[in-house]
């Protein structure tokens, strides 16, 4: 006659059975979790590189006007530049004639984007008008301008802010720092080129 299974040694295979179940549970979750991490870094990551070669396109192509100074803040940065006109990008078989305007980006603290307002000669922003977003998820931007401390360019060093309406840095240092504590700042330097004057144009 065959013995069967006491209530006590179904109560321990039931169990271990729970025990198996709730690891395997865990680690599926924990699995999930981290791919949509990664899968969100990776699209913060992207969109604050584009961002940043905008800036650097916009730099690029930086003039210098006595009437639109460079003005650099730690946390907001403007200046003349040249710019494509919205309605000509993008346009096949016609020759692109950039227009003269003033570029500024700064961070919507209260919405934590990456914003770029663009003022033209021909057409200015709206008031209230904050600019396009370039990236989201953002907390803050941070700039920095090289400077020479001296005539031989032997000493050169990093300011916070700019003030010299009459000049221009060398470079400019961009530092975005998503909006997450285990997330690092993404950074980049533009050299600023010769800077041609507004009749070059």
């Amino acid at each position: 006659m065959k013995r069967g299974f006491t209530l006590i040694e179904m109560l321990v295979v039931l169990g271990i059975i729970a025990l198996v179940a709730s690891a395997i549970g865990a680690s599926l979750t924990c699995g999930i979790r981290t791919w949509d991490s990664a899968r969100n870094f990776g699209d913060y990551e992207m969109n604050a590189a584009i961002a940043l070669r905008i800036v650097e396109k916009d730099l690029v192509n930086l003039s210098q006007i006595k009437e639109v100074p460079f003005k650099g803040e730690a946390g907001r940065l403007s200046f003349p530049t040249r710019i494509l006109p919205e309605q000509q990008q993008g346009v096949s078989g016609q020759e692109p004639v950039k227009q003269l305007g003033t570029a500024e980006y700064y961070v919507d603290s209260s919405a934590k984007i990456l914003r770029r307002r663009i003022d033209t000669v021909l057409a200015e922003s709206a008031d209230g008008d904050k600019g396009e977003a370039l990236a989201r998820g953002v907390q803050s931007v941070s700039f920095g301008y090289l400077v020479l401390m001296d005539k031989d360019a032997k000493d050169a060093t990093w300011l916070e802010n700019w003030n010299d309406c009459t000049n221009m840095p060398i470079s400019v240092r961009i530092e975005l720092k998503l909006d997450d504590p285990g997330r690092t700042a993404i950074k980049r330097v533009v050299n600023i080129p010769a800077r041609p004057e507004a009749g070059d144009l």
